[in-house]
């Protein structure tokens, strides 16, 4: 039966990595991350998921994550 396509959205992840998102992520679209980022590797994992939206929160340090 085919996945009924799907945008992720996710925030607060503060820095950690939750690798249950690899399952539940897996065929998305598009996942958008709605601030306290954490830090870049978390862009970077959810990037080998889909295309990623993100804005910086206020945790994070924007010109560290070129963030809007």
């Amino acid at each position: 039966m085919a996945q009924t396509p799907f945008i992720a959205l996710l925030s607060d992840t503060h820095g950690l990595y939750d690798d249950r998102l690899d399952e539940l992520f897996a065929g998305a679209l598009h996942i958008v991350h709605a601030g306290d980022v954490g830090g870049l590797g978390i862009i970077t994992r959810l990037r080998r998921l889909a295309p990623v939206t993100a804005v910086h929160g206020n945790v994070d340090i924007p010109e560290q994550l070129d963030l809007p």
